[in-house]
This record gives structure tokens, sequence and C-alpha cells, in this order.
């Protein structure tokens, strides 16, 4: 309990100390949470939870994880351009489907709790044509950021291959909304749709970046590698022997190991590329 308790403090320490307006949209994102199930509000109960779901993990989360992970220097100015926006909305819309599907088990068991769920309100017949409607917009929203250029081509790429999941949790559901024992995994295939949604989404927005701070900077991610060594001499004696041209013959045998230092420090780069981006 202590170790969590000090691992939040050391959360939100960051987040106050990195951006202010992150900390906001993560707190309206747990306000979103709080009155979808917590008394006395319990909007769930009145068939909310859908809408609140989308927009505490689509605008709310997201656009405060993206402010949290800006630079300083990005940070000086509201940052939530089209691309921002227009990720959170698939991010939320994708996350809202999760939870609608969780409802097609469960309709008699709601109403006998007073709980109007969407599946509740429409039944399950309704329910899968929401689906199959919820489906297609998805990839139709997506289409449409990429025609108005908030969301680059390698996402609209990448994303479209995630049709094939698309298609199945549509399949899915329409075959078997009306059978309480397989509609269940209806959900388990929504999550699916949404990992590899994100995944495509964000990998999409990686291979797309372009620099924010420095606009004459070409588009595409800058990788930079460098490498230091000591030598037993004084500097001088080091920069008067470079300097003349007459002893620069004598360091021919020391370019293998220069190249040796330098393939080394590049793997360590790409190393921690890797790791941290």
């Amino acid at each position: 309990m202590r170790c969590s308790s000090f691992s939040e403090w050391i959360s939100v320490n960051i987040v106050v100390e990195r951006n202010i307006r992150s900390i906001l949209f993560l707190v309206c994102a747990i306000i979103c949470g709080y009155i979808y199930q917590c008394p006395p509000f319990r909007l769930s109960y009145q068939g909310l939870g859908e809408p609140l779901c989308f927009a505490a993990f689509g605008p709310f989360a997201t656009c405060a994880f993206y402010l949290l992970h800006g630079s300083s220097s990005v940070m000086n100015h509201f940052p939530l351009s089209g691309t921002v926006l227009s990720a959170s909305i698939l991010v939320g819309f994708t996350t809202s489907l999760i939870l609608f599907c969780s409802h097609f088990h469960q309709v008699e068991g709601d109403r006998e709790v007073g709980k109007m769920s969407p599946l509740v309100r429409l039944g399950t017949k309704k329910g899968a044509e929401v689906v199959k409607g919820a489906i297609f917009m998805l990839y139709a929203l997506l289409v449409a950021f990429g025609l108005i250029k908030a969301l680059p081509l390698t996402c609209i790429f990448l994303c479209a291959l995630t049709l094939p999941m698309g298609n199945l949790v549509v399949r899915f559901v329409e075959d078997n909304y009306k059978d309480k024992n397989k509609i269940f995994m209806a959900k388990y295939f929504c999550l699916r749709l949404h990992a590899l949604f994100g995944v495509a989404l964000a990998l999409g927005l990686v291979l797309a970046r372009k620099s924010v701070d420095d606009p004459g900077r070409p588009p595409g991610i800058v990788l930079s590698a460098a490498t230091s060594f000591w030598l037993p001499v004084p500097p001088k004696r080091v920069f008067d022997f470079l300097r003349d041209e007459n002893s620069r013959n004598e360091v021919l045998w020391f370019y293998p190991l220069y190249v040796f230092s330098i393939v080394l420090s590049t793997i360590w780069q790409l190393a921690y590329f890797a790791l941290h981006y």
C-alpha cells in the first residue's frame, strides 16, 4: 500500500511539473469514470456508459498523456492539433465499442436490476446492427481524417490492415447475438480490434512523425550517434599531432579502432531509441 501511494505521489508530481493541463485532463477522465459507476450518479444505469467511456479514454486520457510526454518547448502553447484530436476520437470509439458489446450476454440481468443499458433499450438484434454501423463509422472516420490530412497516410494504411478484424467482430455479433453462451466473446473480439487498431495508429504516427520543435528540420526521425575516447597524453600534444600533415599517415592504424567505436556507439543509440520510443 505504501509503495502504491509512493508511486502515485511520484506520478502526480511528474505530471504537475511537466504540464498542469495534463493533470486537468486526467481529472476529467477520472470524473467520467466516477459518475459512470459510483453513487449517487451511476449514469451507467441511465445508458450513458458509452459516451462517458468515449470521453474518458478518448479525448481526455489521450490528450493528457500527449501533453505529458510533449517537450517543454512544445508545451509553451496549446498543442492539441487536429492529429491528436483525431487519434483520440478513434481510440475512444474502439474503447466504447468494447463496453457496448460487453452488455450482450447480460441484458436480462441488467433489466432485472434496473440498469437501462443501450442493449436493454434496443434489444440484441438492433444492437448487432449498431455494432455493424459502428465498425463502418470507425473506418469511415479513419478515411475522413486522412482526406482532410488530420492523420498521415501511414496511419490510414496501417489501420486499414485491421479491416479483417473489424469484419470478424461484425460477423460474430450478427451470427451469435441470440446465443448467450457465445455472444459474451464479442467483447474480447472488440478488445483485439481495439489493440490492433491502436498499435497500427501509433505506429503510423511514429513513422510519419515530423519535427515540431524546429520548423527547418526535415520530416522524419532524426537519429544521431557519437563516441568519445581517452588518450593518456596531453590534449595539446594530440592536437599538434593531428594538425601536422606529415604525421597523419601515422594514424592509419587508428582508423579500425575508431570505426569499431562508432559502430558500438550506434548500436547503443539504436537500442536506447527502441526501448524509450
